[in-house]
């Protein structure tokens, strides 16, 4: 009863009233941490120069890593961020959609703040079936099926989403169905045991072949020794001194007088955002 005198009228069903010391509290949409809405908004130079790095993505695998993590270290910014990517992906050439969907895959799978989740699950539908329609051949076809399907295997949206895109698709046509059908196929498949009366007999074809392998040839009398097992393991084990960065490399080096974030182990990515901030 107490309770109820110190409450206060809330915006919400007349039977429902909101405590004194909750009234302060931010309100935020279901699935969204309420620490995004304390954030100050990203400058919009920042966010052109994370547009003109996604253009790089195509060139290298680094380069889609190195932006995942970028993504992921300012994900505090996922509704700016989502937004950029998604504008990208929406105007991106057909060849360029593989990738914008191996980089929105790495994203959900490492993002740890379910930041992305929220702010991509009500457009990721355009997105996939977009990238499915216009992949140039039909791999790229089956790469994004498999994302798909992984994304159900590791519950990355909610069921109701993932049938959507899977219905979407199946629209296209048969064979758009059939590559469906096909990757979860191949899961099934990889998680299959092996059958064990063909393991032995392939052990059994191969002991011919290793009997009939010619012997190891000997070393000359006169040249040089043949190394050692044990000579061989300490020169692996031996460091390996790294040459002195020289040119470009030796003036990006973070400034002595400011903190390293946790991004400095990613030379890769804090490349990026020295790029980005000059």
């Amino acid at each position: 009863l107490a309770r109820r005198q110190r409450s206060v009228p809330h915006a919400s069903p007349s039977q429902l009233e909101l405590h004194i010391l909750c009234s302060g509290l931010p309100l935020c949409a279901p699935g969204v941490p309420a620490t995004t809405m304390d954030v100050a908004p990203l400058d919009k130079v920042f966010l052109d120069g994370i547009a003109e790095e996604l253009g790089t993505v195509e060139e290298s695998e680094k380069n889609i890593q190195a932006l995942s993590q970028v993504f992921r270290y300012y994900s505090k910014h996922a509704r700016q961020l989502s937004e950029v990517l998604l504008e990208w992906a929406a105007q991106c050439f057909p060849w360029e959609l593989i990738h914008a969907m191996h980089l929105i895959d790495d994203i959900l799978l490492m993002d740890n703040s379910g930041r992305y989740k929220a702010e991509l699950a009500s457009r990721v539908q355009a997105i996939t079936v977009q990238a499915f329609q216009k992949v140039p051949s039909d791999r790229e076809k089956r790469e994004v099926a498999r994302i798909v399907h992984a994304w159900q295997e590791l519950k990355v949206f909610d069921l109701a989403i993932l049938d959507k895109i899977r219905k979407a698709i199946q629209a296209l046509g048969e064979a758009a169905s059939n590559i469906l059908n096909a990757a979860a196929a191949g899961e099934e498949e990889d998680d299959a045991p092996v059958d064990a009366g063909k393991s032995a007999a392939d052990a059994a074809t191969s002991a011919p072949q290793k009997a009939s392998e010619p012997p190891p040839k000997k070393a000359k009398v006169g040249g040089a020794p043949a190394a050692t097992p044990a000579a061989a393991a300490a020169a692996a084990a031996a460091p390996k001194t790294a040459p002195a960065a020289t040119g470009a490399g030796a003036a990006t080096a973070w400034p002595s007088d400011v903190p390293k974030p946790p991004l400095q182990q990613n030379g890769k990515a804090l490349e990026v955002i020295q790029r980005i901030l000059s």
